[in-house]
Order: structure tokens, then sequence, then C-alpha cells
């Protein structure tokens, strides 16, 4: 699958591909855009049910420590 978000994400290579957190924001940047587009959104039906506290990008650094060995 094709994200419509590459052109974003390849025009901004300081937030997205050399960050500390890119992953985290590329992954931010991805769900925002499949919640705009709604039900247009192959996600919408997941969107829909998801906890989003559940989302690790979400997570406090606390919570995160605690799943690291």
């Amino acid at each position: 699958m094709k994200s419509d978000v590459a052109h974003i994400i390849n025009k901004h290579p300081e937030i997205f591909k050399s960050h500390h957190d890119s992953e985290y924001l590329t992954l931010g940047l991805f769900i925002m855009h499949e919640i705009i587009k709604g039900e247009d959104s192959f996600w919408w039906p997941y969107l829909e049910i998801i906890n989003f506290s559940d989302l690790p990008m979400l997570w406090s650094k606390h919570e995160v420590e605690e799943l690291q060995d």
C-alpha cells in the first residue's frame, strides 16, 4: 500500500528520517492523515474502536521505560 503522506516525509527528512523521534512522528502523521480521511480510510474501522491512549506514540517516557529489558 502506497502512503498518501510519502511526499511530506520525503520533503522533510530532518523530521521524518534523521530526528531521534522520527518513527513516532511518521506514525503520528500517518494516523492523523487517516483520521482526516474518515470513512474513506482503509483504517477507519480500526480507528473507530481503538483507545488512542493505547498507541505507543502517546505513552509517557516512564511507560516506555517499563517495557525495557
